[in-house]
């Protein structure tokens, strides 16, 4: 594996972090100072050496080895990135994908990250409507797929991300799970790089509600028992296309619209209301309503210990991450440089210690410890990878058999 240039490897420095953009407090109630010596132990292990110290006699100048080839490149990209001295970068919600972003700050002293957090389909909408006024403002989207599918790409808002990853050690096939290149999710392999793989964890229950051997199958979430006593995310909602996609698949059409109809399931385009919700006991079953990030928050507080994730056959499928780890680049985007730079360091070894960890995730890199093994697809077991091109016909029927219930 490549060492990592010492320009991103330096101490992690505190000063450059403007006060305005600590977090107040990270999902667990950590201090900003707690923060930077979580980030800060991050980033130290994620830069420590991988290789054996040097002897303690250097080499002459004359026998020093030479810069690899790309040195000399991503030197000036390092230089160029901070001269714009500013990323613009907008995730999905949650306080813990805020501190990943503040962690591409302390990798790189002077750039400073304006970071947004909005679900894709909140979020688009309000590109869209910036771009028609002449406004370009961000950068870099890491974000679920479906909306920025249907809404941005017919307006040319987006940038091929393939032509922008230059770093040796982020494109060599042996670094990721399946290969460098099923990270890419459009059918042209070059459009959107998701770094992120993981089980859904659909279903949840309540065990003081539900013995977990009541739902074994898709069906056993008709039973007219549950009426009323579901929580599931809004149908009409299209950031929700994933889940309810696959529950679409798992029940049938028919099935589909009896569990939304017949069952009466309370809903939200909110994952941390949906998380509270049965953090809290007013759910006893939920669909695509809990987020292990978020319930840690709940957990740390003392509710929602017992609720369990149950595995059940096709209903779980895989996926770049609910948070919404797939990168887009923006068209016309202001710090192209900067947004060059952080896609580049996000998909390296060092990159992805800091981003799956701060954010609980588990990277498609080899050589990155998942955050969560039972989050990872089973070895031998087929999945339907749900947020791929190809499964977007799939989402579309979702929406379409959705609008049909009124």
């Amino acid at each position: 594996m490549l060492s990592k240039p010492a320009s991103e490897c330096s101490a992690p420095e505190v000063h450059h972090v403007p006060v305005a953009n600590l977090p107040n407090g990270t999902a667990r109630g950590v201090t900003r100072r707690g923060w930077l010596a979580t980030a800060g132990a991050v980033f130290a292990t994620a830069c420590s050496p991988a290789v054996a110290p040097a002897p303690a006699t250097a080499p002459s100048a004359g026998n020093a080895a030479a810069p690899p080839a790309w040195q000399a490149e991503w030197d000036e990209l390092v230089k160029a990135a901070r001269q714009e001295g500013k990323l613009v970068l907008v995730t999905s919600v949650g306080e813990s994908l805020r501190n990943a972003a503040l962690a591409f700050e302390q990798a790189f002293p002077g750039i400073v990250v304006e970071h947004t957090g909005l679900n894709a389909s909140n979020f688009v909408p309000r590109m869209l409507q910036e771009r028609k006024g002449g406004v370009y403002s961000y950068d870099i989207l890491l974000q679920t797929t479906t909306s920025v599918w249907r809404l941005l790409r017919p307006e040319g808002a987006l940038d091929p991300v393939k032509p922008l990853i230059v770093r040796p050690d982020a494109t060599d096939d042996t670094g990721w799970r399946d290969g460098f290149k099923d990270g890419f999710l459009d059918k042209a392999k070059e459009e959107c790089y998701a770094f992120v793989v993981e089980k859904s964890q659909l279903l949840w229950v309540n065990t003081d509600m539900v013995s977990p051997n009541e739902i074994t199958k898709p069906g056993d979430l008709l039973n007219p028992k549950w009426k009323g006593k579901v929580v599931a995310p809004d149908v009409r909602a299209g950031g929700s296309g994933y889940t309810t996609t696959a529950l679409r698949l798992a029940l049938g059409d028919e099935g589909f619209k009896q569990f939304f109809t017949q069952q009466e399931p309370r809903v939200s385009r909110d994952l941390r209301q949906m998380t509270e919700w049965m953090a809290r006991g007013i759910g006893a079953i939920g669909v695509g309503a809990v987020q292990p990030p978020l319930l840690r928050e709940f957990l740390d507080q003392g509710v929602g210990k017992n609720l369990k994730y149950l595995e059940v056959d096709r209903l779980d499928y895989t996926s770049s991450g609910s948070q919404g780890s797939t990168i887009f680049k923006v068209n016309r985007s202001p710090h192209p440089n900067a947004a060059k730079l952080f896609i580049n360091w996000l998909l390296t070894r060092e990159g992805q210690t800091l981003w799956t960890k701060l954010t609980e995730q588990n990277s498609r890199r080899t050589d990155v410890d998942p955050f969560n093994a039972n989050g990872l697809p089973s070895r031998g077991k087929t999945y339907v990878n749900i947020d791929t091109e190809e499964m977007l016909d799939e989402v579309n029927r979702t929406a379409e058999v959705a609008k049909a219930m009124g």
